[in-house]
């Protein structure tokens, strides 16, 4: 676990069926402040894992601005660009908000869990 900010950003691996991915849980407040620890994270998966497989938990995310909907679309186009998918679980709040009213949501897909998004990943 690491403290970004005011946001705390754990990792972690996941079985992903024949492959494997990461979970990347978010909790706290993350702002223009804290928001670049997370792009850096995310883009960094992105480039080392093969094929880039991330799953967001934003479940425990109390605050959110524009700036992590950004970070969010860069790491699904760059892992996309890989062959890679990454997708949100547990947005509520601000972030599901956002998600919608940038449209977002409906090129990023969302899970109520993680465990909804490994199933999902898995298939």
């Amino acid at each position: 676990m690491r403290e970004s900010g005011s946001a705390l950003v754990a990792v972690r691996r996941v079985p992903l069926g024949a492959r494997s991915g990461v979970v990347v849980a978010v909790s706290g407040w993350l702002d223009v402040a804290s928001v670049a620890g997370l792009r850096e994270l995310l883009t960094a998966l992105v480039a080392v894992s093969d094929p880039p497989d991330v799953i967001v938990d934003a479940g425990g995310l109390v605050f959110c601005d524009e700036g992590v909907v950004r970070a969010l679309v860069l790491a699904y186009r760059s892992g996309r660009l890989r062959g890679g998918r990454l997708v949100v679980c547990g947005a509520h709040g601000m972030l599901s908000d956002l998600l919608r009213r940038t449209h977002v949501d409906s090129i990023v897909e969302g899970y109520p869990t993680v465990a909804a998004a490994v199933a999902a990943l898995s298939e």
